[in-house]
């Protein structure tokens, strides 16, 4: 088995895990964000751009007794680009859930992890990446068995981020909070250090989609860097932003918009715009400007920038003008939007996902980890 910087490469046969446990399924529920306190369900949808949502989390036993699932914490959603259909969740501590219709019902796939970040394979119909703090899963077969492609030994690293190439996706990127990019060129049979930032902890990675050779990384700390040579490279692009705009504020989210060199990143108290690769960043102006109303997530329509969705800890916000105009909607009690995603197919289905914030910081760990 080999090793380096502390990663461990798993062949694929040799490293297949088969989660064959009984099923759970989830029946979605018509009702709206305005719920109690109790009972209140991890994952909501909508239908008409956030307008009206329903509650997909009831749950059936294989005995056939059914109550809410009100205890998943939602980190991340990820809608299949090739079947609107297919549905992923990944959790804080419950793994991952599937849904073949829509979020109508849902079957748990991974049991017992803490699920980062959910991707795709776009050339292949039954392959996903599933990144935990540790390691990184894949299946080639929808999800019947699981093989462990990366593992992550050294003890105060853990894994933040997967990429993969939109047009080459035997291509994938991992960054770390160490400060780590890692790629591989064989759909995760083999990995490579590709690069290290010194003194940073990143939090996502991005590969351009309309030119994969430009990547984007962001750190916890706000910083935003641009490479223009596949990751073998990066130079800073948040220096205008933070010229401009002094204030440095915690990551919140990072994405691009349907221009190429436009990207939007959330702060924690905001959120800024550039359409030129980041030499002048706009900010968006927003009914939150104080940390009391932090970002929490953040969404925008890949094929219209116009459509812009981000949560606090109380409240859904949405806008169809860019941000010049925003309409509100309250959250569940006790709980916070962490992660929206928009189906690339249909851009009027959104689906919210949520998760407690902590009782000292008022986000789900720590400020500086907050969003992590």
């Amino acid at each position: 088995m080999t090793r380096f910087y502390g990663w461990k490469m798993y062949a694929r046969k040799a490293g297949v895990i088969v989660f064959a446990l009984g099923s759970l399924l989830f029946l979605g529920a018509g009702c709206t964000l305005k719920l109690s306190a109790q009972n209140v369900p991890g994952i909501f949808k909508s239908a008409d751009r956030g307008v009206s949502w329903s509650a997909k989390a009831l749950q059936i036993s294989e005995a056939g007794k059914k109550n809410r699932l009100s205890d998943i914490e939602v980190r991340s959603i990820a809608v299949d680009p090739r079947n609107s259909n297919l549905v992923y969740i990944g959790t804080d501590a419950s793994g991952v859930f599937a849904s073949e219709n829509a979020g109508e019902s849902w079957t748990q796939i991974i049991p017992g992890q803490r699920i980062v970040s959910l991707a795709f394979d776009y050339s292949s119909r039954c392959v996903l990446y599933a990144l935990t703090p540790k390691q990184l899963f894949k299946t080639s077969d929808c999800a019947t068995s699981w093989y462990i492609i990366l593992d992550e030994t050294r003890a105060d690293v853990e894994l933040t981020s997967i990429a993969v190439d939109t047009l080459s996706p035997h291509i994938l990127y991992v960054a770390t909070n160490g400060g780590d990019i890692f790629q591989s060129t064989d759909r995760g049979t083999t990995w490579k250090a590709l690069y290290r930032f010194a003194d940073a902890s990143l939090r996502t990675i991005l590969v351009d989609r309309f030119d994969p050779s430009i990547l984007y990384a962001a750190t916890a700390a706000g910083d935003i860097f641009r490479s223009e040579d596949k990751g073998r490279s990066w130079k800073m692009i948040s220096e205008s932003l933070y010229r401009d705009f002094p204030k440095r504020d915690v990551y919140r989210g990072l994405q691009m918009l349907s221009r190429q060199n436009s990207l939007i990143y959330a702060s924690r108290a905001g959120l800024y715009r550039t359409l030129n690769g980041g030499r002048a960043w706009e900010r968006l102006g927003l009914l939150t400007t104080n940390d009391d109303t932090a970002i929490f997530a953040l969404a925008v329509n890949p094929e219209n920038d116009s459509e812009i969705y981000y949560t606090t800890e109380h409240t859904f916000f949405r806008s169809s003008d860019g941000g010049k105009t925003w309409h509100t909607q309250p959250l569940p009690p006790q709980r916070a939007g962490s992660v929206i995603s928009i189906d690339t197919n249909n851009s009027s289905i959104l689906y919210l996902g949520l998760r407690t914030p902590s009782k000292k910081s008022r986000f789900f760990y720590t400020p500086e980890e907050d969003f992590y």
